[in-house]
């Protein structure tokens, strides 16, 4: 509303328009019949029914639609009057907002010149709720407001000089900003609301938004390709929809207008926007066959991965190839510790996964496994686990995919029947007898005694689970696999070395504290924290990166006995796979620090504006280089690595 009060131009409002909406969807009800609404970069896209790209579909572009809204507006259908009366104060509170941060990332030069003097007094109220506010007194005064506009001239001049005046890029160029401030004094249209006039409400959530919600996949690292892995071995309804439900495990994550819960009995999935309030306007529930169902028909119809997933599935069976290696070689009986028997995180892709691209190593090393594998006999340890190693090696010489080829109906049912026995034989083993000096504390004590032993426990690093994942606690985290299943899981890995108490594989210490320990040596930088395959930003990190690189927020809760004092942590995070490209964004306006699985972190700084192939500073322990531009993401990648 207060865009268009200006007068804008049409391209202008249509820039404007295409930021404002995003991407997403709503679901509205007029007279009785259903549409869905569907926004993107390209435009507007409305269709009757429950889906926006179902039959009868348009779409408008920005440049009409940004048309549309003004024809609504000068015949006074398009706000409420208390939302045309907002509208002022709304800008004004967002300006005053912006300009807090602006003045925040001041450097200590910025802080020594004294730039933006008119604003000085009213940043100096402590903390971000009473310093907003001040600022916006300052706004609403058409003389210190001249003031500001003065100031915000001057240190643009400067800045334009000297962009080590603010610590990290901004989202919103002062230059711009300063433009918004200008725009407050610009005369307005006053438009007027008909009365009785009430815009049509969203209503449902449409079949778009449930595509968009199941192709995001759970928040655990690589969870999807082992998903989509699974769904094309060939696995039946029940087995998928078990699987799904061990990948989601129990938690959710939150993000503008969307609620997400994932449990035992499927997902949750809620809708809100501004008029419908924090319970939101509607809710789907899906119980893990109807998920099953939809994610199969997305697979099915190409549309469950993205360009870049797709492209990565390669590199992902190699990865995961070389990791059941490892597994097999660290599985099996060697009383002479010919192969090194101390869990490597790094020992797959180190040593194993370079020798893939040889045909004869893999010939090699398929033999040297059948030859390993053949006196064994079924009730060795990890039998079925190295089984399985030995047959998609096989597979991988053959030419064919291990992960992505179906199985033939007779291996799955042969795995279906094995599972169904070990399932027996545990229900059928008696339950250990209790002594008399054994009967259980009262129910006060026992949850005592748990807390006491949990945290006299030494506090060991995050463990590798059997997904090839670190296991953390969160109620995200999936539950994790039993040992003696058959059902071949897309990523076989050992479990943690037999001497790790039994608790770690559900109560471990969060990275968290690591993290910021690492976070207090570099304040300026976002600190990319890897755990597994995955890279991890905590706190205002995550809220920083987020909305940057597109990502949503999800909240992981440490409990007292794990990490006393610590709650509710907020995260985002992305697989490794894609570190090139989000550091590349991240660094267009802000420092960032790598911290690969060694620990040892390597900074990468923001990209002064105009610079001309300008020179990164890579620095770890007792070490530091400064290459070009182009250069950095190699080294960084070698350091990672460390070759």
């Amino acid at each position: 509303m207060a865009f268009f009060q200006k007068g804008p131009t049409g391209s202008a409002a249509a820039s404007f328009m295409a930021k404002e909406f995003g991407e997403g969807g709503k679901g509205v009800t007029i007279d009785g019949q259903e549409y869905s609404l569907w926004f993107n970069s390209e435009g507007f896209r409305i269709a009757p029914g429950r889906s926006a790209f179902g039959p009868g579909s348009t779409l408008i572009s920005w440049v009409n639609a940004a048309a549309m809204v003004s024809n609504l507006l000068r015949d006074r259908v398009f706000a409420t009057q208390d939302k045309i009366d907002a509208a002022f104060d709304n800008e004004v509170r967002e300006l005053a907002e912006k300009l807090w941060y602006l003045r925040q990332d001041f450097s200590e030069e910025a802080e020594k010149r004294g730039s933006l003097p008119a604003i000085a007094e009213a940043y100096a109220e402590p903390g971000f709720p009473d310093g907003t506010k001040a600022i916006e007194k300052v706004l609403r005064d058409p003389h210190e407001r001249e003031k500001l506009v003065e100031d915000m001239r001057i240190f643009n001049t400067a800045y334009k000089d000297n962009p080590g005046l603010l610590r990290f890029r901004q989202a919103l160029s002062p230059v711009v900003l300063a433009s918004c401030i200008e725009d407050l004094d610009r005369p307005v249209t006053p438009f007027q609301s008909q009365e009785g006039f009430a815009p049509a409400k969203a209503s449902f959530i449409t079949e778009d938004e449930i595509t968009r919600l199941l192709t995001g996949g759970p928040n655990i690292a690589e969870s999807k390709l082992q998903i989509y892995s699974y769904f094309v071995q060939g696995h039946n309804a029940k087995e998928c929809a078990d699987f799904l439900k061990s990948s989601y495990g129990e938690g959710g994550r939150c993000y503008t207008g969307y609620d997400e819960n994932y449990g035992t009995k499927g997902i949750r999935f809620t809708r809100s926007d501004e008029e419908s309030g924090y319970k939101g306007y509607d809710t789907v529930t899906l119980n893990w066959n109807q998920v099953q169902k939809r994610v199969r028909a997305l697979i099915d119809s190409g549309q469950y991965l993205n360009d870049q997933e797709k492209a990565y599935l390669p590199a992902y069976e190699k990865v995961t190839l070389a990791q059941r290696i490892h597994a097999f070689n660290y599985y099996k009986p060697d009383p002479d510790r010919t192969y090194p028997h101390e869990w490597d995180f790094n020992a797959a892709k180190r040593d194993i996964l370079p020798l893939l691209d040889s045909p004869e190593q893999v010939e090699k090393i398929f033999n040297r496994m059948l030859s390993d594998f053949a006196p064994l006999s079924p009730d060795t340890p990890h039998y079925t686990e190295m089984q399985l190693a030995l047959r998609d090696v096989g597979m991988y010489q053959r030419g064919e995919s291990p992960l992505f080829t179906p199985l033939p109906e007779a291996v799955l049912e042969a795995e279906r029947q094995k599972k169904q026995a070990a399932k027996e034989a545990k229900r059928k083993a008696p339950a250990p007898q209790r002594t008399t000096s054994e009967a259980p504390p009262a129910s006060g004590d026992r949850l005592a005694a748990a807390a006491r032993a949990l945290a006299s426990k030494r506090r060991t690093q995050a463990q590798e689970d059997q997904s090839g994942q670190f296991s953390l606690f969160s109620p995200a985290a999936p539950a994790p696999l039993e040992p003696e299943s058959p059902t071949p899981a897309p990523e076989v890995q050992p479990p943690a070395p037999p001497q790790v108490p039994e608790q770690s594989s559900t109560f471990v210490p969060s990275p968290y504290s690591a993290y910021k320990a690492i976070k207090e040596a570099h304040p300026d930088s976002i600190v990319l924290y890897q755990v597994g395959d995955f890279f991890e930003m905590y706190g205002e990190d995550a809220r920083t990166a987020a909305p940057l690189l597109d990502l949503g927020l999800s909240q992981r809760v440490i409990p007292d006995v794990v990490r006393p004092g610590l709650g509710d942590v907020i995260f985002c995070g992305f697989p490794t796979y894609a570190l090139d490209s989000c550091v590349e964004k991240l660094r267009a306006s802000h420092d960032v620090t790598v911290v690969p699985l060694d620990r040892q972190p390597h900074t990468m700084h923001s990209l002064p504006d105009g610079a001309d192939d300008p020179k990164i500073t890579i620095t770890v322990p007792n070490y530091q280089a400064t290459v070009t531009a182009e250069e950095a993401p190699l080294l960084a990648r070698l350091m990672q690595t460390n070759e």
